[in-house]
């Protein structure tokens, strides 16, 4: 049985515990597509910002997936992608770096919590017709705060935008949905 397999890489893994510990009041993307509390966009930036010395550095996690399909049956998967990185992707930056027209979304009552970890969950489909067009990938970043409250990335084509778009919410119905038939793969804490 040859399963496409696409699972959250070494380095996308780093960039994501740069969050573990900060709070995250604003996502920034190129653009976005909604529908009520279910957000759609190519890719989605996180800034952070770190005191060095008397200096300020401030960079990036960005997050974004790769949409593929099995040859045969075109059975979906995805590849999600985070990077640590000096400017949001997507987005336009001017001289000193200032983001030039991004779209933003705040999350103005628990934006405060801390990250305390990070969740990936991954999904299987086995295709009993062809063994050669199972998927296991993972699908869905969950964003757990101090608080409880989380919000959560994921790749799927139901909802607002096309197939290569990550979607976004913290609305606990909609993460829910993110989140079925997955299984919780690993914990970044």
């Amino acid at each position: 049985m040859a399963t496409h397999t696409a699972q959250i890489s070494e380095s996308s893994i780093l960039a994501l515990k740069s969050l573990i510990g900060r709070q995250v009041h604003r996502v920034y993307a190129p653009s976005l597509d909604v529908a009520g509390t279910h957000v759609a966009a190519p890719s989605f930036s996180v800034s952070i910002s770190d005191q060095i010395g008397d200096a300020w550095v401030h960079r990036f996690v960005n997050l974004k997936a790769t949409w593929s399909e099995t040859p045969r049956f075109m059975n979906d998967y995805w590849e999600i992608q985070a990077s640590d990185d000096q400017t949001p992707v997507g987005i336009s930056v001017n001289a000193e770096n200032a983001m030039l027209s991004p779209c933003s979304i705040s999350f103005y009552e628990n934006g405060g919590s801390m990250i305390a970890r990070i969740e990936i969950y991954s999904l299987s489909v086995s295709d009993f017709e062809d063994d050669n067009e199972s998927v296991l990938y993972d699908k869905a970043l969950q964003f757990v705060r101090e608080n409880g409250s989380s919000f959560c990335v994921a790749c799927q084509l139901n909802g607002p935008g096309i197939a290569e778009f990550v979607r976004l919410s913290e609305d606990p119905k909609v993460i829910q949905e993110f989140l079925e038939d997955c299984a919780l793969r690993l914990t970044l804490a």
